[in-house]
């Protein structure tokens, strides 16, 4: 483990939630139209996955420049690069890495991490294990 480049990541997750504590938000249910997803210039729209695999999915498009707030789950998140000229730097506790087309990534229940968008990046997202059509996450204020 490169004890530097894990503290490194630490402190710009840090610095992007502005050290702040965390809440919860949650938004009811994935819009089925493209939506802009909160206060950001990003959209998202569900993805229709059977019930039985108890999980909840959408696709997100984030523009360059933009950045998905640190933020934590009570289940994890599998995303993937869609467009060919996708590129989004994924920030955890412990590693800052840049990600292409076609690779993806899993962020694992109670992980806290953030997504920066390099480039225009559609990505597909899948949390499992949940129950319903809504999201949440806990974000910090």
């Amino acid at each position: 483990m490169n004890y530097f480049e894990k503290a490194k990541a630490m402190i710009r997750l840090f610095k992007l939630s502005n050290l702040k504590k965390f809440s919860t938000v949650s938004i009811p249910e994935i819009p089925i139209e493209w939506e802009t997803f909160m206060d950001s210039k990003d959209e998202w729209t569900k993805i229709i996955l059977p019930e039985s695999e108890n999980s909840i999915g959408c696709y997100y498009k984030g523009v360059e420049g933009s950045i998905f707030p640190p933020h934590k789950h009570l289940f994890n998140e599998q995303l993937m690069i869609m467009n060919p000229e996708g590129k989004i730097e994924i920030i955890t506790q412990d590693e800052s890495k840049i990600l292409t087309f076609p690779n993806s990534y899993l962020f694992k229940e109670g992980e806290v991490h953030s997504v920066r968008f390099i480039k225009d990046t559609t990505i597909v997202v899948i949390w499992s294990p949940v129950k319903g059509d809504g999201w949440n996450a806990d974000f910090g204020e």
